[in-house]
């Protein structure tokens, strides 16, 4: 696994640890599962092995199923890739995020992770923060993703948004600012910025937006 490999495959895992309090190795361990990392090369329109033990005949089968996006979760997907012999969750990345800092891709990958969770029926214990920023999460996207991003994955990425401002993990204190970052700005065009529920300290401080 090379060193973009091992940046991706840390992240996600910090995702999960720092965010949410799970293991991902106890995940895998426990549903004897493989993970893989797959990179997505847009501009030859073809996925490439990042991290995993697959053969060439199993990178074949898999670009049988090209999808061009920034990134992807699946958990089983021997299932949707026609792999009978393997047992494996995969997460995809594009390549284009070989050049962006820790800071940028972790909400991409923490975005990542709550559809993980997600796929795993793994919920949370939810404020009610979290409720009223799911609401607006779910609103914001245009008619495609809204078919992709469901409630429950809504209330992951909202859980994980109040857990990093109140962490401060990379240094984040707002919400809102997170969840910008986490969802792409070309897939939420009903995003309601202003409504987006706070912590009380960032509220009290007036700067919604103190880690830009």
């Amino acid at each position: 696994m090379g060193s973009f490999g091992e940046r991706v495959y840390r992240l996600f895992e910090n995702a999960l640890t720092q965010v949410f309090d799970l293991n991902l190795t106890t995940i895998l361990e426990d549903r004897e599962r493989e993970f893989w990392i797959i990179g997505i090369d847009s501009g030859n329109q073809r996925l490439t092995p990042i991290c995993g033990n697959f053969s060439q005949t199993e990178l074949e089968e898999i670009n049988k199923v090209f999808h061009d996006s920034e990134a992807g979760m699946c958990v089983d997907a021997q299932n949707h890739l026609c792999l009978p012999d393997r047992k494996v969750d995969v997460l995809l990345v594009n390549l284009r995020l070989i050049s962006v800092t820790d800071r940028e891709m972790f909400p991409l990958l923490s975005h990542e992770a709550s559809h993980y969770l997600e796929q795993l029926h793994i919920r949370m214990n939810y404020t009610e923060i979290d409720c009223q920023n799911a609401e607006i999460i779910e609103d914001c996207f245009d008619i495609y993703n809204r078919r992709l991003h469901f409630p429950d994955w809504c209330l992951l990425l909202a859980f994980a948004a109040r857990r990093v401002a109140e962490r401060k993990i990379f240094e984040y204190q707002s919400i809102r600012t997170f969840l910008e970052d986490a969802i792409p700005e070309s897939t939420r065009p009903e995003w309601r910025p202003g409504e987006i529920s706070e912590l009380k300290s960032a509220r009290a401080s007036g700067e919604p937006r103190t880690d830009d």
